[in-house]
C-alpha cells in the first residue's frame, strides 16, 4: 500500500508536536488562576507565531515548497499549536509525523527535495 507523500514535512511536524506539548503544560496551570488566565492569550499568540514562522521556513527551505504553500502550512499549524491546550497541535502533528515516518521508510510515494535557485548547494555544484 503506497500512501502520497506527506502534506507536511518530519520536522515540521515535529515542531508541532513539541511546541504544543511544551506550552500546554504552562496554559493548564494559568488558567488555574486568576492573574495567569489574563496571560494565557499572550501566550496562545506567541505560540500562533512562534510555529507558524518555524513551520513555513522549514517548508520552504528544507522541504522545497513555493511561498505560498509555505505560508498556508505555517499558519495552519500555527493555528493548531496556538489554540489553548495542548489537544489539537499534539493529535494533528502526530499524525502528520507518523505520516511523514512511514513516507521516509519508504512506505510512501517520496520525492526528493527540490533544490531552490540560488542556495548554498547550487552554487558548492557550480563551483
Amino acid at each position: 500500500m503506497n500512501l502520497p507523500k506527506a502534506p507536511l514535512g518530519a520536522v515540521s511536524a515535529a515542531i508541532l508536536v513539541a511546541l504544543d506539548s511544551i506550552w500546554g503544560t504552562a496554559e493548564l496551570g494559568a488558567t488555574a488562576s486568576i492573574v495567569g488566565s489574563v496571560g494565557v492569550p499572550f501566550l496562545a499568540a506567541s505560540v500562533f507565531v512562534l510555529c507558524g514562522t518555524t513551520v513555513t521556513f522549514l517548508q520552504r527551505y528544507v522541504e522545497g515548497d513555493g511561498w505560498g504553500a509555505s505560508i498556508a502550512k505555517g499558519l495552519a499549524c500555527g493555528i493548531l499549536a496556538g489554540v489553548p491546550f495542548p489537544v489539537m497541535g499534539t493529535g494533528a502533528g502526530a499524525v502528520l509525523l507518523g505520516w511523514a515516518g512511514i513516507n521516509r521508510l519508504g512506505g510512501g510515494k517520496s520525492e526528493p527535495p527540490k533544490m531552490i535557485e540560488g542556495s548554498s548547494r547550487d552554487q558548492e555544484n557550480k563551483g
